[in-house]
């Protein structure tokens, strides 16, 4: 009888695997660690300079990865 403890390690391993960041990407975590509390896409993008557009869609990412958590209606902050 095979253990399932093997499929829980592989689940554990394909969890912490590196997510790879654009500049973009970056830069809006930057931004998020410098502000310190929950953000909205606007205020980063006012921050960084770009279009809010660039920075929701971003968002959208980084949520998916679990880089970033949706806070309070509408903001979000680091995890």
């Amino acid at each position: 009888m095979p253990c399932s403890r093997k499929s829980s390690a592989k689940k554990e391993v394909k969890e912490k695997e590196e997510v790879k960041l654009d500049d973009l990407s970056k830069k809006i975590l930057d931004a998020m660690k410098k502000l310190g509390r929950p953000v909205k896409c606007g205020e980063i993008a006012k921050e960084l300079g770009v279009p809010v557009q660039q920075v929701t869609g971003k968002m959208r990412s980084l949520v998916k990865s679990g880089l970033v958590k949706k806070a309070e209606e509408g903001t979000y902050k680091l995890p």
